[in-house]
């Protein structure tokens, strides 16, 4: 058993200090008056109005990396609340928990075994899943629990990934994956083959056989424009809220909503655009290349949702691939970011956006009991440091 979550909440840090880990909790009131105006300067920008965040706290962390790091909630039992907010290090295969209060108050030892391969994993009705591109293996919080594999069909010609959505389990017990084509998509008619395809599927879980079961999702495909020309994105960005789901594509001007009476496209506000120019023929080719034209341009990255609100987190695009002043490379960390707020009573964005903390990463950002916990390194991106903001 990995995670027991019957544990009392109580803190004792003697134990975190035995692992790789060292946690400070600092108080942040202020911070957020010290942040500046995000000058929209990058590839293509149109100008946008921009609030500032107020900071209620913050976690500092020694991990192992950042992009290592994965987030899920454990719900009480009959309760509608959060009540731990779960943190692994993929690399150390340590997971550790965060109360309501943001204390730190536990953590357990994992085998590295289990978590080296993974692309994910999630905790739904007390039950652990972890995802690999071969499948699924889950097992439950009970003692001695044994772990039970739940394995794509690897006679079908694709390849399944989960890049660029959450992991988690919807109302009906599946979760959603993409499905990429194991052939040479350098060639026009793979390429036509693949961007005119039903990428999103649901795979389900059936306890009783040994595969999971796949059906594609009807609803999401590729923009009209992606059909035609290459826009170095191959995968949408998701996010589920039980039966719901929502997506985007990098550079895609509008938000989709799928519910079960249907589905909604809403445009993002003009200020906001990532709509841009296709990548140069032959660039994908070159690493650089495809970096920089990455690095450049305005994007749509990822999706978080809270109360009545969906939040959609964009990467401003640098002037230069290269910082002339300090010669480093404008990556996707050193990159401003910021996040638009749709309003889903009013079926509108706000004409304001949010700026980000610098070096900030929304892929690994999570929102726990309506606060957004926002993940960012330092400069020599050695620490994490996660700001708590409260959401209105």
């Amino acid at each position: 058993m990995f995670f027991d979550f019957k544990k009392p909440m109580n803190l004792y840090r003697k134990k975190m200090v035995s692992t790789c880990f060292t946690v400070k909790v600092l108080a942040m009131a202020g911070l957020a008056s010290s942040w500046m105006a995000c000058s929209n300067t990058g590839h293509d920008n149109s100008s946008g109005a921009e609030k500032q965040l107020s900071i209620e706290d913050s976690i500092v962390i020694d991990a192992s990396s950042i992009f290592k790091l994965y987030t899920t909630t454990i719900t009480k039992m009959n309760s509608t609340e959060d009540s731990v907010l779960l943190l692994l290090d993929k690399i150390a295969a340590i997971a550790y928990r965060i109360d309501t209060h943001h204390n730190i108050y536990g953590s357990d030892t994992m085998p590295k075994a289990l978590t080296a391969d993974m692309l994910s994993f999630t905790i739904d009705k007390l039950k652990c899943y972890f995802l690999y591109e071969k499948g699924v293996i889950a097992f439950s919080a009970e003692p001695n629990a044994k772990r039970k594999k739940y394995a794509f069909d690897h006679t079908d010609v694709n390849s399944f990934h989960n890049f660029t959505s959450e992991f988690k389990m919807m109302n009906d017990g599946s979760f959603l994956i993409c499905k990429y084509p194991n052939e040479d998509m350098a060639t026009r008619e793979a390429f036509t083959r693949y961007f005119n395809s039903k990428i999103v599927y649901k795979a389900v879980i059936d306890e009783s056989r040994p595969y999971l079961i796949t059906k594609d999702v009807q609803n999401i495909s590729f923009p009209v424009d992606y059909r035609t020309n290459n826009y170095n994105d191959t995968y949408p960005i998701l996010y589920t809220n039980g039966s719901d789901i929502r997506y985007t594509f990098k550079y895609w001007d509008s938000l989709g909503i799928i519910t079960p009476q249907g589905k909604e496209r809403y445009a993002i506000p003009r200020q906001f655009s990532v709509k841009t120019e296709p990548i140069p023929e032959g660039s994908l080719t070159s690493k650089t290349k495809s970096e920089e034209y990455s690095s450049t341009r305005n994007k749509n990255i990822s999706l978080l949702e809270f109360k009545h609100k969906i939040l959609l987190f964009q990467q401003i695009g640098a002037e230069q691939y290269v910082n002339e002043e300090t010669g480093m490379l404008n990556d996707y960390l050193s990159r401003d970011k910021r996040m638009l707020v749709f309003d889903l009573a009013t079926k509108q964005f706000d004409d304001v956006a949010y700026k980000l903390p610098p070096n900030c990463n929304p892929v690994k950002s999570y929102v726990f009991n309506n606060r957004l916990y926002l993940f960012t390194v330092n400069e020599s991106r050695e620490k994490i440091k996660i700001y708590i903001t409260t959401l209105k």
